[in-house]
């Protein structure tokens, strides 16, 4: 852990530090230069936040100090949220985004920033790993029946290589990072390899199941689903404490 940590540590850390020595060194820079050096460098400090974020994120996960309130969700609008953020993102790699909907509402029980945070995860996976020339990304959701009734499911389908079969099983273990069929093992791709791990870990709590399934694109889809919460249910005001807790 600490030798893997250590080396996506160091990457951030060596280039804010080099860069912000030539903004130190030479004070002629141009205005041009000087502004694509401070960008770099606030890129740098953001994924290193982000690397630092995962680390603790699935510490308090595994330790159980991750409290929050379970309470009615509108699913529909958590998941438009979630699009909505990863849109932007899409248009600057020129990866076409689209949502298809299948149904006006759909009413669980959770968090909504945990599960907002697991949809842009998954989402965010699928604009970053997709090297096809022309790249698309399908977010798909809609009610469907499950083992135990009615479930809300989101699929997530992109057109880039896909993960090669013999990965598959251990495609939500940590340190595992996805980059096609070639590299999806542990150190395949850039990133510590927490967040589908940290995904599955939420939407367990949530009472759910997320899986890598056969999808309507050639590459990877990954299926969300979440138990509905009964009619019954929904009428109550009162949110329920749900510690997390591994």
């Amino acid at each position: 852990f600490l030798s893997q940590v250590s080396h996506e540590v160091r990457t951030p850390m060596t280039s804010i530090r080099s860069i912000s020595e030539i903004l130190m060194k030479e004070p002629g820079l141009d205005a041009g230069q000087r502004q694509r050096f401070v960008s770099l460098i606030h890129r740098e400090s953001a994924r290193l936040t982000r690397l630092l974020d995962e680390i603790l994120d699935l510490s308090a996960l595994e330790h159980g100090e991750r409290n929050w309130a379970n309470a009615p969700v509108e699913a529909e609008a958590v998941l438009l949220r979630a699009f909505d953020v990863c849109e932007a993102w899409a248009r600057q790699h020129s990866i076409r985004l689209v949502r298809r909907s299948e149904t006006p509402e759909a009413v669980i029980l959770g968090d909504p920033d945990r599960l907002c945070q697991v949809f842009i995860n998954i989402i965010a996976n699928a604009i970053a790993h997709n090297r096809n020339p022309d790249p698309q990304v399908l977010v798909w959701s809609g009610l469907r029946d499950g083992p135990d009734g009615r479930e809300y499911v989101v699929e997530v389908s992109d057109n880039g290589e896909g993960i090669a079969p013999e990965y598959r099983s251990a495609i939500f273990d940590k340190f595992m990072r996805v980059g096609g069929p070639q590299t999806a093992v542990a150190g395949g791709a850039p990133g510590l390899g927490l967040g589908l791990n940290i995904s599955h870990t939420i939407v367990g709590k949530l009472g759910g199941r997320i899986a890598l399934v056969d999808g309507p694109l050639p590459g990877a889809t990954f299926r969300i689903s979440l138990p509905l919460l009964a009619e019954g249910d929904q009428m109550r005001d009162q949110p329920r404490a749900s510690e997390v807790s591994s």
